[in-house]
């Protein structure tokens, strides 16, 4: 039987939600306590948080994640219905609150 797939790297986490970058080595991870988490796929590299950026407080955990198509932003659901926007080659954050709760989150290429 031909093998499909070839395991790059193995990383030992509790994650509940993962999301790869479109255009760069990097993956999201929402750990099972909701914190956010951006390493670099093939080395394991954390970014994110990082000891020089600043994390916006969050007031609830993590439940969803989606990234921009350019790979640029990342925007992340959290449980009270507060979008976090991070852009991840500065560490720019934006946060926005809704009366909603995202369960699913998705960019159109309009």
């Amino acid at each position: 039987m031909a093998k499909c797939f070839t395991e790059l790297r193995t990383m030992a986490c509790s994650a509940s939600h993962v999301a790869l970058c479109p255009t760069m080595d990097l993956m999201a991870v929402v750990l099972k306590d909701g914190a956010l988490a951006i390493h670099r796929t093939m080395t394991g590299e954390k970014i994110f948080p990082s000891p020089d950026s600043v994390e916006p407080p969050a007031a609830s955990a993590a439940t969803v994640l989606c990234w921009c198509l350019d790979g640029r932003v990342l925007a992340v659901g959290h449980e009270d219905g507060s979008l976090l926007l991070l852009d991840v080659e500065t560490h720019d954050t934006r946060v926005a609150t809704s009366e909603i709760s995202p369960a699913s989150m998705g960019y159109d290429s309009l």
